[in-house]
């Protein structure tokens, strides 16, 4: 999986990783937005993806997914590029304010 520079998570997340193991490949970060959580972690070796929105301490929505090819960060919007099988999974994740958009796209 290629991603960003880890000091490009931290101007993104506006802090450093909460939880990480680098030696397996591990981080994770969190970002909060008035009453809004989010929690974006990922695994480098598995190529996997987990985001949680949480409203304050309930959690909204979590999705995890496998398969991640590439992160990559434009100003406050990150991307990750999935390619599984005949699928194209996309994962946009902006903040100010936190959006989360899935979109899988069949490719023939």
């Amino acid at each position: 999986m290629i991603i960003p520079k880890e000091e490009e998570f931290i101007l993104f997340f506006e802090s450093e990783a909460t939880n990480s193991i680098p030696k397996e490949g591990y981080w994770n970060y969190t970002y909060k937005e008035d009453e809004v959580f989010l929690r974006f972690s990922f695994d480098i070796f598995e190529g996997s993806i987990q985001t949680v929105l949480k409203f304050k301490e309930n959690i909204i929505e979590t999705v995890s997914y496998e398969g991640a090819e590439k992160i990559r960060i434009e100003g406050n919007t990150l991307y990750v590029d999935f390619i599984i099988t005949n699928n194209l999974t996309k994962l946009k994740l902006e903040l100010h304010p936190i959006k989360i958009t899935w979109s899988t796209l069949k490719m023939e």
